[in-house]
């Protein structure tokens, strides 16, 4: 048989080309992923959660149209029972290797996604890995350290399982679906717990309410640093990719309000053993692909114990820079390897690093007064900071509307440190704090009902 002429080979090579590699991104906002995808030329096949449309067109923001580069006026993701029909269209002359996403709201919609277009990739549908007292549960069904916990249908259960605790009275009440540390309250009264439990009943937190009832859960307050275990799996092998210790406490009346994250070497077995505690979480949950976040109490006599585990999107603020700098590898890169290149993931090492590169911050900023922006204060001052790599506030026009600071997402905005001698960043960090009372001038304070507590008011805007 002889040759193919030029014209005919060359049009057998079009009609057979592989297809490429791709990765659908529900709810695209998490620009570290979609930059990641671009980096490898996978593509991206953008799509948007119901939960998170619907919220956005609740708060008269619409959806964005283009995302880094990205086209994202797609259709919404495709109703249960239809993805496979979907598919057909829209996925035609790609490979699809994963499902990911960039929103609390989307997380059960990409759940659903990957099980129904990625059976062999599936990590199942799992209520569990969103509902904050199922995964307490199903890692206490898998005997590890959890929390003692009830969501009560009613305040005689409530009274109930108080009466179990010990005394003082501490507990802590929060939305069984929750995001951002959005109505996280702490107790030290039944009168307290009270409350906060009728405030908690029925709010809507998050986004996406469809699978959780509406009960708040009551649990033990532990003890205990808090940190976070950032993991990527494949096929049921989980390496960790960072280790944080937050920074929280006290301010403006909210209970827990997020200062700083601290990168953290693992230096030693109390390392190591948060490591392999939110490695079994994940098995508890059933949990095989993907990005998770994970975030544990260090309690001083029964040792790690699950806050919450955030399964299927990577940590929620600005880390790449940081991890990038002081490790030299990130979690949008890892869960790219884990989806498309088995031999780069089996060289990523299975924990983070005993000694890093350089010691880095991620700082929230924290405001202690509302009102109109009349000036940003203490610019100058922050700039010069040896360890700042960058400063990126909030609010810094004057007109600008300014929120106290309760949680996660009323923060002032950010700032990151990163510098080779960890005394340095500490000492910049602590400056930086005591900056932030003042570095909001504002016209007119506005002052709520001092028989609303702050986090509550916030729930009821």
């Amino acid at each position: 048989m002889g040759l193919l002429p030029p014209g005919q080979f060359n049009l057998l090579r079009f009609r057979f080309r592989p297809p490429k590699p791709a990765v659908i991104v529900v709810d695209p906002v998490d620009e570290g992923v979609v930059e990641a995808c671009m980096a490898r030329r996978v593509r991206v096949v953008p799509l948007w959660s119901v939960p998170y449309a619907t919220g956005a067109a609740r708060s008269g923001h619409g959806l964005s149209e283009l995302i880094k580069g990205i086209d994202c006026r797609q259709e919404l993701a495709p109703p249960r029972g239809y993805e496979l029909k979907w598919a057909r269209n829209a996925l035609r002359g790609l490979r699809l290797e994963g499902v990911v996403c960039g929103s609390d709201a989307g997380l059960a919609t990409a759940e659903r996604l990957q099980h129904a277009l990625l059976p062999y990739r599936s990590n199942g549908e799992n209520p569990s890995r969103r509902d904050k007292l199922l995964m307490n549960e199903a890692i206490k069904d898998a005997g590890l350290e959890s929390a003692m916990q009830i969501a009560p249908s009613s305040w005689s259960a409530a009274e109930a399982f108080l009466e179990l605790l010990p005394r003082p009275l501490r507990v802590v009440l929060k939305p069984r679906r929750g995001q951002g540390g959005l109505g996280v309250l702490k107790a030290t009264s039944v009168e307290e717990v009270k409350y906060y439990y009728d405030s908690l009943i029925g709010a809507d937190v998050s986004l996406d309410n469809d699978e959780a009832p509406k009960a708040p859960v009551i649990q033990e307050f532990l003890e205990g640093e808090e940190w976070v275990v950032d993991t990527v799996s494949r096929d049921s092998e989980h390496k960790a990719v960072a280790l944080w210790r937050y920074d929280k406490g006290p301010a403006n009346g909210a209970p827990f309000v997020y200062f700083c994250d601290e990168l953290m070497p693992m230096a030693s077995e109390k390392e190591r053993q948060l490591a392999e505690y939110a490695f079994k979480v994940l098995d508890a949950i059933g949990w095989k692909w993907g990005a998770a976040h994970i975030e544990l109490k260090v309690t001083p006599s029964r040792g790690p114990v699950l806050v919450e585990v955030n399964a299927g999107r990577c940590n929620g603020v600005d880390f790449r820079m940081i991890v990038d700098l002081c490790i030299g590898y990130n979690a949008y890169d890892a869960l790219l390897d884990a989806y498309t290149d088995e031999v780069a993931w089996q060289e990523l090492p299975r924990l983070p690093p005993a000694t890093l590169r350089a010691s880095g911050r991620l700082v929230k900023l924290v405001s202690s007064v509302e009102g109109r922006l009349r000036a940003l204060r203490h610019v100058a001052e922050v700039e010069t900071m040896p360890s700042l790599f960058s400063f990126q506030p909030g609010y810094t026009e004057p007109g600008d509307i300014v929120r106290m600071t309760h949680d996660l997402t009323t923060a002032a905005g950010f700032a990151t440190l990163i510098y080779p001698d960890e005394h340095v960043v500490r000492a910049d960090y602590e400056r930086l704090r005591g900056l932030q009372s003042t570095m909001f001038e504002v016209d007119s304070i506005h002052c709520r009902n001092d028989a609303t507590h702050p986090v509550v008011a916030e729930l009821l805007l």
